[in-house]
């Protein structure tokens, strides 16, 4: 039996952790403690993913994308984010950037989500360095920027 590093073990209980709450009933909460959780969640898997180690590509099984079904859930468990669209630069390190663009708040969690959970799947299945390249692979050019643009909006909203 392969091992792996502790560290992949703590990301995924991270990721796990994330994605339950992306789908838990949060109708309970004020708007205040939503923006709360919303932005401690999304801010510990961000962090967490520096801890995770290199991985090189490896077949890996495909995983299977979610349904519309799925993705509406997630969508209506993230329904009392205290916003929808904020605004962003989308090249922030251009010295003219353009114009600015709209973000989408819900769009953000759930793609972060997404992700994730396609990296939890491979995790469940034993195939763990193949996990941990999609998260690494996906971070680099899809969900650390939503998670990037998410906590920015967030930090600046004031209700």
């Amino acid at each position: 039996m392969a091992t792996h590093p502790l560290e992949v073990d703590a990301f995924a209980l991270c990721a796990r952790e994330y994605c339950a709450w992306c789908i838990a009933d949060k109708s309970k909460l004020s708007p205040g403690r939503y923006q709360f959780e919303a932005t401690s969640n999304l801010a510990k898997v961000y962090a967490a993913f520096f801890t995770l180690p290199a991985a090189e590509f490896i077949e890996a099984p495909d995983v299977p994308r979610p349904s519309q079904t799925q993705i509406q859930e997630v969508l209506a468990a993230l329904g009392g984010l205290p916003f929808r669209e904020y605004w962003e630069v989308f090249k922030p390190t251009q010295f003219e950037p353009g114009d600015p663009c709209v973000g989408d708040i819900s769009d953000d969690f759930l793609d972060t989500y997404i992700d994730l959970a396609e990296g939890l799947w491979l995790y469940d299945d034993g195939h763990v360095q193949a996990a941990v390249w999609q998260w690494r692979f996906s971070f680099g050019i899809h969900w650390g920027r939503h998670a990037t643009s998410a906590l920015r909006a967030l930090q600046g909203f004031e209700a």
